[in-house]
């Protein structure tokens, strides 16, 4: 049994498309059938002092029927974790985030290697009546990675960005 702070969620998943529409050159057909199956994972908790922590997991596997090949651009493991702690009363928070992005393939089948990514973010919440404020650091440790493009693309893959920062102000009204 889980202490009353705690909340564990547990999903599997089956599901069969058939008919899915595919880029054929310049035309788009009706052309796939896929399954996919997974299991998903996470773990929440509230703690002391407002500090909140998840962590969460997902296996899947994905086969196109027709070529009885694993999908582009399907990860078969996924992990997210993330950990938020008020800085200064309800209205000041730090939070990290993790991402881990288990090896995936590109459109023309060649492996693309797993990553994991870090982000950073200072927060404010009611800061002033309607207003709000956050700075970012997204890939804090600039990882270099990939992602699987379409065949729409010359390339099979884009290279993600390095590190990059981000501000945001927001007025409620």
């Amino acid at each position: 049994e889980l202490p009353a702070n705690h909340m564990l969620t547990v999903v599997g998943y089956y599901y069969q498309v058939r008919d899915l529409i595919s880029e054929n050159g310049d035309n788009f057909e009706n052309l796939g059938h896929v399954n996919a199956q997974g299991l998903e994972a996470e773990l929440s908790g509230n703690y002391a002092h407002g500090i909140q922590a998840r962590l969460s997991y997902a296996l899947q596997g994905t086969e196109d029927q027709d070529m009885h090949a694993e999908l582009s651009n399907s990860p078969r493991h996924l992990v997210k974790g993330s950990l938020i702690v008020p800085l200064h009363e309800d209205k000041i928070f730090a939070g990290v985030e993790l991402q881990f992005t288990g090896r995936t393939l590109s459109n023309s089948r060649r492996p693309l290697d797993d990553y994991l990514v870090v982000n950073a973010t200072l927060f404010s919440q009611k800061l002033a009546h309607n207003l709000e404020l956050s700075a970012s650091v997204y890939n804090v440790f600039g990882t270099r990675y990939s992602h699987a493009v379409s065949a729409a693309h010359l390339q099979d893959s884009i290279e993600q960005p390095g590190r990059s920062f981000r501000v945001k102000l927001t007025f409620l009204f």
